[in-house]
């Protein structure tokens, strides 16, 4: 910092008396008129500039990051959503193929060509699928 200034001026002439008794000027007024400019120090201005410049790609590469996971949170969601889409048809579709063959074992069981761990193994196995199928439909979404 530069200053130019201007101190213990005697300024004015007599005070006024105090007590009776003329007083001349203060010497102890210490007015003080000046000018000042701030002059940066060599080589400040180019480090601020640079530790600006850092702040920027600092806050850029946050952005992009922040880019990426919002990408890759999107795509998990999509492929979750389609994962539980097949997954629900396929199920539906197993869930057809038993109904098939739990009449087939039992049309077989009432001839008295078949057994009836067969139907009941059949039916097990469909209670089996219709748990998955709940599960599929309950999963809770990702995050």
């Amino acid at each position: 910092m530069l200053m130019l200034g201007v101190m213990n001026v005697m300024i004015g002439g007599e005070k006024s008396p105090a007590h009776g008794v003329p007083m001349g000027p203060d010497p102890m007024r210490m007015n003080v008129v000046g000018i000042e400019q701030t002059i940066p120090f060599p080589g400040k201005p180019s480090l601020a500039r640079r530790d600006a410049s850092a702040m920027v790609r600092e806050a850029e590469a946050e952005l992009a990051s922040i880019r990426l996971d919002i990408q890759a949170r999107v795509r998990q969601a999509y492929y979750d959503a389609a994962f539980q889409t097949r997954a629900l048809e396929v199920v539906g579709r197993n869930a057809d193929l038993l109904s098939a063959l739990i009449a087939a074992s039992e049309a077989r069981y009432v001839s008295a060509g078949g057994s009836q761990v067969d139907v009941l193994n059949a039916r097990v196995e469909a209670t089996r699928l219709g748990e998955t199928a709940a599960e599929l439909v309950e999963a809770p979404a990702p995050r």
